[in-house]
């Protein structure tokens, strides 16, 4: 038997099974080497891997105490928990969220990732009501976690609690600084609250012109502009006659969709009731322009910047009507003033590397136009990461 033994080693090319502490191969005195606790899983995953008949008989004659100690070492508590969690990972995973936490059930002390894992699949599932305890814990274990944070928020608002949701993820912009993804989901949670208090109002007041013109609001913010142009139609015909701010809301839906004639005429209409509106006043001057009437915009956008200097895009506009005029300096000073309050917005300092152009000013217009394909990409790159957080 042993001649075979080590015939068969020889035409396998199999070496014989390393010595332990004091000469001893494994399976002697296992329970005083030192090969015994710090070697048992790569002892057992190589041991008892089919190999052919020479491993077999090698197996019969010295691995029975060696099949003990596997079963020792798959026991520990070490490992026990090591594969708690990834089965509780695994059905995690593949939906299974009550598997999932009875395995995590079995750590000695579940830690935010644990519930973080749970809260997510709950989530998934959109049972929040189950998913928003193990988030909140997920968030009080790992208060920097900002990935538990917003799924709570938005476990909070598939809830119904959107001002819930809003709340907390102010709390994380307060805390950490300002966070695009949570401005993101703020934004959305802010639309989620508008469309909850129309139906409110809708079911007590069904013929107030105030309920069409939240619609019509509701309905712009969602860019949906046919049913935002019906719901102030029908809130111009339910108002009082001489009601301020309906003719504009439908002239600034008609400018949003390029339909400038019916713009015109709204627009116009407000400016009879209300010559003081600045929107109203720089929606004209910007259609003037585009039409190429850059005198008569000019009066329209300095009449809305005199009634709101605040207004950014009134001075953009003005800018351009300044350069179909050759006016260079003062559109330079019109769109210097946009760069200073928008300076994240690559559009208006392509806008000045042009005007610096005009003007033999190349050395800034190459620093303009750098800085606005350095912010381009930029915005390119949020773009994709605010779709990566919706989903």
């Amino acid at each position: 038997m042993r001649e075979r033994l080590r015939g068969s080693r020889e035409i396998m090319n199999t070496s014989p099974l390393p010595l332990g502490e004091g000469g001893r191969r494994p399976g002697e005195g296992l329970r005083k080497s030192s090969f015994a606790p710090r070697n048992t899983v790569k002892f057992c995953s190589v041991i008892f891997r089919p190999a052919g008949f020479a491993l077999v008989l090698m197996a019969a004659l010295t691995l029975l105490p060696a099949r003990s100690l596997c079963q020792q070492g798959a026991a520990s508590p070490r490992s026990r928990s090591g594969a708690s969690a990834a089965l509780g990972r695994s059905e995690a995973n593949t939906g299974n969220c009550g598997e999932a936490e009875k395995a995590f059930s079995k750590l000695a002390a579940p830690g935010a990732a644990e519930a973080f894992t749970l809260g997510r699949c709950y989530f998934r599932l959109r049972d929040f009501t189950q998913a928003i305890p193990h988030l909140e814990k997920a968030a009080r274990l790992s208060p920097r976690d900002e990935h538990a944070r917003i799924f709570l928020a938005r476990a909070y608002a598939g809830e119904g609690r959107s001002e819930q949701a809003i709340s907390s993820l102010n709390a994380w912009i307060k805390e950490h600084g300002e966070d695009s993804k949570a401005l993101y989901w703020i934004g959305n949670f802010y639309e989620d609250l508008a469309n909850t208090t129309f139906q409110q109002m809708a079911a007590k007041n069904p013929g107030s012109y105030l309920v069409y013109e939240m619609k019509g609001g509701q309905d712009v913010a969602r860019q949906q502009y046919p049913q935002a142009l019906a719901a102030y139609k029908k809130a111009l015909a339910l108002a009082p006659t001489g009601t301020p701010g309906l003719h504009f809301h439908l002239g600034d839906v008609y400018w949003r969709m390029l339909r400038y004639q019916g713009a015109k005429k709204e627009l116009k209409q407000e400016l009879e009731l209300n010559p003081y509106h600045a929107q109203a006043n720089y929606e004209l001057g910007s259609i003037e322009i585009k039409e190429g009437n850059s005198q008569q915009a000019i009066t329209y956008l300095e009449k809305a910047i005199a009634l709101d200097p605040a207004l950014t895009e009134a001075h953009r506009a003005l800018g351009r009507a300044y350069l179909d005029e050759k006016r260079y300096p003062q559109a330079i000073q019109e769109f210097q003033l946009v760069a200073k309050a928008e300076p994240s917005d690559h559009t208006i300092h392509a806008m000045l590397a042009g005007a610096y152009r005009l003007t033999g000013r190349m050395e800034e217009a190459k620093q303009e136009a750098q800085k606005s394909q350095e912010l381009e990409r930029q915005t390119i790159q949020q773009i994709q990461a605010n779709k990566a957080a919706e989903k």
